[in-house]
């Protein structure tokens, strides 16, 4: 949460009169407590004492502040408003604090609720808002964040998580990745929104997927995604016509056909669909619809070649290097005419 973030929480506070005659305690003196403290004296509070579990600073003080151990709350839950300004969510506070009899929002707030489950291991795991991971893949520098409830995370034998984060940024969110694909990048789920991800996905590095207001993103099987691609539902912020207030750029859904390959940093926007077996060129964006089996390129991507079909073998690494001729492509499940639009 920033500087602007805690201000809205602790005016809305004050507006609510949660604050009126509680002393204002800070859990946590680390980078995110400190800065609470400013901002709580800014707007005309004052902090009693911060809490902290660590024995060094106890009996500390800090900006002459006392610092003092968690069980210094113990049975004063009508006196205290408690802020959590700890880096990352701990449920061993909320625990404690409940211990005490503190309520969520009635006496105390925690600033950074989220849980960031690290993705280094394949193992399941569930909450008490009912979030849930399962599935047997191997992960490396990769994280999960859950910022509401009802979220599943579902990913199948043999996937590879790389220097990915996947945010689940509300309720009711689900992700699935198939058997063997390989993503690297980050995935945001919004509220009521599905992605799911077929088998044998590979992607080079930063891909980005973005989805809100209940849209879905469809990726079919044995895709490949080039470094820097950005697959959006949404534009981020609402436009409006003036004339009558509407809505003028609504989130939709994406669909990527299989076998689809899409090169360096293309964008699709909401409402896109991709055909299977089709390549979209270096920079492309998409808007529209392209049929299957063809090349697409520019802004926006129109069909340039259609008939087509492209295979994952890497001229430059691929025995025998050099592929002029189709007599060494064994795989043409995907080798199909192109089928246009009416």
């Amino acid at each position: 949460m920033n500087r602007n973030q805690m201000i809205n929480k602790i005016l809305s506070m004050k507006n609510e009169n949660k604050l009126s005659d509680k002393r204002i305690v800070i859990w946590g003196v680390g980078t995110h407590g400190k800065q609470l403290s400013l901002i709580i004296e800014e707007l005309g509070f004052r902090v009693s004492y911060f809490l902290d579990s660590d024995n060094e600073k106890a009996g500390q003080a800090y900006e002459g502040i006392p610092i003092f151990l968690p069980d210094t709350l113990l049975n004063n839950s009508s006196d205290y408003f408690i802020f959590v300004a700890t880096t990352k969510f701990d449920s061993r506070i909320e625990k404690k604090l409940q211990q005490f009899g503190y309520d969520s929002d009635e006496n105390y707030y925690y600033f950074c609720k989220f849980p960031i489950i690290s993705l280094s291991s394949a193992e399941d795991y569930s909450d008490e808002l009912n979030n849930s991971i399962s599935g047997k893949f191997q992960g490396a520098d990769s994280k999960v964040i859950f910022k509401g409830k009802n979220n599943r995370l579902e990913i199948a034998n043999g996937v590879k998580l790389e220097k990915c984060t996947i945010r689940f940024e509300a309720n009711n969110g689900y992700l699935s990745i198939g058997p063997r694909s390989l993503y690297r990048g980050l995935i945001n789920i919004g509220n009521g929104c599905e992605v799911r991800i077929g088998c044998d996905l590979f992607v080079t590095a930063d891909c980005l997927i973005m989805t809100a207001e209940e849209t879905k993103v469809t990726i079919g099987d044995d895709c490949m995604f080039a470094t820097g691609v950005q697959i959006r539902t949404h534009d981020s912020h609402p436009i409006f016509s003036v004339h009558d207030g509407q809505r003028i750029n609504p989130a939709r859904s994406i669909e990527i056909g299989h076998h689809v390959w899409l090169a360096y940093s293309v964008t699709l926007l909401s409402g896109c669909s991709i055909g299977e077996g089709s390549v979209i060129g270096h920079s492309s964006l998409v808007k529209g619809n392209i049929p299957n089996n063809c090349i697409a390129v520019g802004t926006p991507a129109k069909m340039i070649k259609k008939d087509i079909a492209w295979d994952k073998a890497h001229v430059g690494k691929t025995f025998p290097y050099s592929f002029l001729h189709s007599e060494y492509i064994g795989n043409r499940t995907y080798w199909k005419e192109t089928s246009l639009f009416d």
